[in-house]
């Protein structure tokens, strides 16, 4: 029954991506944690894209639609005015592109008193994971980076006051790349050990 019912979700999800992707966040647009990527669409050169982007009320309504059966998932979700998630397949075509961008973004991230928890790369790719905390030093915006070389690339924001733990559930839940494993990416770090932003 349960995976009929995220199954349901999932469709419903589909159906409005477009016309979300075309009305203004006004709800999430304005708050801390929200960050703009910019047009991406540039970054395309293949079939392989993926782009979700899911407000407040949509949100909501899936909670709702849960029925109680996981009660830290909806608590997670109503605590949360903004997932997007935009990925693309990493070729030679544009992998000049998709590094350019990933540097511009972490530039831009440090420059606006967002805090870098995890940076790495390797043989694989890289990842990088962004907070930020608002007035109450609460966590109220994620960004997540994940570049896996010769494979993908996935921008994901994530708006609103965040649990890291519960974190992979949103990821597990709704099929969101790098955050399904999210725990185990930032392994002991906690969000108050915080990398700070580049001196020059």
């Amino acid at each position: 029954m349960r995976t009929i019912k995220y199954l349901f979700a999932a469709v419903f999800i589909l159906s409005v991506t477009t016309l979300l992707a075309q009305k203004e966040q006004s709800g999430a647009i304005n708050e801390p944690g929200y960050y703009d990527f910019g047009d991406l669409s540039y970054l395309q050169s293949g079939p392989d894209e993926t782009e979700v982007l899911l407000d407040e009320p949509i949100l909501k309504s899936i909670s709702k639609m849960s029925n109680n059966e996981d009660p830290e998932f909806e608590k997670a979700l109503g605590n949360i005015k903004l997932i997007r998630v935009s990925g693309y397949g990493v070729t030679e075509k544009n992998m000049k592109d998709v590094d350019s961008k990933i540097e511009e973004t972490s530039k831009n991230l440090l420059n606006k008193n967002w805090d870098r928890i995890v940076s790495k790369v390797d043989k694989k790719g890289q990842i990088a994971v962004f907070l930020k905390n608002d007035s109450q030093n609460e966590i109220c915006g994620l960004v997540v980076i994940v570049k896996r070389n010769n494979q993908s690339v996935n921008f994901v924001n994530i708006v609103g006051k965040l649990d890291v733990a519960a974190l992979g559930k949103l990821g597990g839940k709704f099929n969101i790349p790098s955050l399904n494993k999210f725990k185990e990416t930032i392994g002991d770090d906690k969000p108050e050990h915080k990398e700070k932003k580049d001196k020059k």
